[in-house]
C-alpha cells in the first residue's frame, strides 16, 4: 500500500492533491509525461478512493481550508507550496504521489512508517496532538496503537531516577518536575526508547524552563514554529499546565472542531502493526 501519501508541516492549510480519473495534473501540462503514463492499477484506484474518504472526513470535521489540486497548470505547484511559510497537509495517490517524490517534496507514507515504541502509555489526546503538530514519529500508526512503554525503557527510567512506579505513571512523574523539562536522545536507533533531540547520532539533553515556554505561547509566530533545534518538542515531556495552554491556543488558531475530529480517529483506531490495505481502508472509512 504505497500510493497513499500524507504530509503535514506543523500548522496551516490542507491541500488535497487528487487525481481526476486516470488523468493527473502532471499529465495535463507535459507531453512527455503523458506518453509515459500508465493506466491506474487496482491498488491505485483503491488508494484514490481512500484519499477521497480522507478528504470527506476533514471537510466534515474541521474548518481548515481545503485546496484541491485537480487541473493545476503549474507542474511544480506542490513543491512550491511546500516551500512556502505556510504548512500543508497533502494527500496524493498514483502518479501524483510518484511526482511528489521526484520533486523531492518531503513526505510521510503510512505503510512505510516504522512502529515507534512509546515511552509511556499515552492518552489518545496527546498522541493526536503530536500528529496535528507534525511529529510524524507519533502519527497515525502510534495514534492507532496507543501502545505501552517498552520494558527496556521502564527499566532505564527506574534506574536513572531511582524510582519504582507503574508503567502507566513513571513517565508522568518524571515529566512533571516543577521547574524544568528534560528531553533525552539516545545514541543509536537500536535502542527501544528514544526521545526527540537526535543530532548526528550523539546523545544530548535539552533543558527548558516554564518562562521560555510561556514566551513562546505569547508569541504567535514562535508558537507556530514551536521547536527546539529545528525539531518539534515532545509533548509528553511538557508539564500538564503547559500542554493545556498549547491545546487551548491550538483550538483558537487552527481547528475549532478538534474534538469532533479526535473522536472520529478514536472510534476508528486500529492496531498499529497492520499494513493490510483492507484494515487501513476500514479505518479510514
Amino acid at each position: 500500500f504505497t500510493k497513499l501519501l500524507i504530509k503535514y508541516r506543523e500548522f496551516g492549510e490542507v491541500i488535497i492533491a487528487n487525481c481526476e480519473g486516470k488523468e493527473s495534473w502532471r499529465k495535463r501540462v507535459s507531453a512527455n509525461y503523458r506518453s509515459k503514463e500508465k493506466p491506474f492499477t487496482q491498488e491505485e484506484e483503491m488508494a484514490e478512493m481512500i484519499s477521497n474518504e480522507i478528504v470527506s472526513t476533514f471537510k466534515s470535521a474541521t474548518k481548515i481550508k481545503l485546496i484541491n489540486l485537480k487541473g493545476i497548470e503549474n507542474r511544480d505547484v506542490i513543491a512550491s507550496l511546500s516551500r512556502t511559510e505556510g504548512n500543508h497537509l497533502i494527500y496524493a495517490v498514483g502518479n501524483i504521489y510518484k511526482q511528489l517524490v521526484d520533486d523531492n517534496v518531503g513526505y510521510y507514507n503510512i505503510s512505510d512508517a516504522k512502529i515507534v515504541r512509546d515511552q509511556q502509555k499515552e492518552t489518545f489526546h496527546s498522541l493526536f496532538m503530536k500528529f496535528l503538530m507534525g511529529d510524524v514519529r507519533h502519527s497515525v500508526k502510534s495514534i492507532m496503537a496507543n501502545s505501552e512503554p517498552s520494558p527496556a525503557f521502564v527499566k532505564h527510567m527506574k534506574k536513572k531516577h531511582k524510582i519504582e512506579v507503574s508503567k502507566e505513571n513513571f513517565f508522568h512523574l518524571v515529566s512533571t518536575a516543577p521547574h524544568y523539562i528534560e528531553q533525552y536522545a539516545l545514541e543509536t536507533e537500536k535502542n527501544p526508547y528514544r526521545l526527540i533531540g537526535m543530532n548526528s547520532g550523539k546523545a544530548k539533553k535539552i533543558v527548558v524552563d516554564h518562562g521560555e515556554i510561556k514566551a513562546l505561547l505569547n508569541n504567535p509566530l514562535a508558537f507556530r514554529n514551536y521547536k527546539v533545534n529545528k525539531q518539534l518538542y515532545d509533548l509528553r515531556a511538557l508539564p500538564e499546565i503547559v500542554e493545556t495552554a498549547i491545546f487551548q491556543e491550538y483550538m483558537k488558531l487552527e481547528i475549532p472542531n478538534y474534538k469532533e475530529l479526535a473522536a472520529y480517529f478514536e472510534e476508528k483506531r486500529v492496531p498499529a502493526v497492520s499494513n493490510d490495505m483492507s484494515t487501513l481502508h476500514s479505518f479510514l472509512m
